[in-house]
């Protein structure tokens, strides 16, 4: 019945809505970051350690990509492994918010 308060509530749904995403990309961007920091460690003894297998297997002629192989396998795990993790908590949080809201 009163336009202007229709506008406002629209106003700070979409405020809402804004806040949101950009929380998720902040999230996102430290989930990812984390992972890679985690898949750079990691890189180099599973090179030493996948390396000479994944040599022989591949041959003389693609030696030169054995490392650049491992090395995106172990990112793309390592993401992949921290995206579903961060999913898992930000669900159990966003429950136990949900929870604890409705008890009022």
């Amino acid at each position: 019945s009163d336009p202007m308060r229709l506008q406002q509530a629209i106003y700070c749904l979409i405020n809402v809505y804004i806040a949101v995403l950009a929380t998720l990309k902040f999230q996102f961007a430290k989930t990812v970051a984390v992972a890679l920091g985690i898949a750079n460690m990691l890189t180099l003894p599973a090179t030493r350690w996948i390396g000479p297998l994944l040599a022989t297997v591949m041959g003389q002629d693609l030696l030169h990509w054995v490392p650049t192989i491992i090395d995106t396998t172990i990112k793309i795990i390592a993401v992949v492994v921290a995206c579903s993790i961060q999913a898992s908590s930000t669900s159990a949080r966003s429950a136990a918010g949900w929870s604890s809201c409705r008890t009022f």
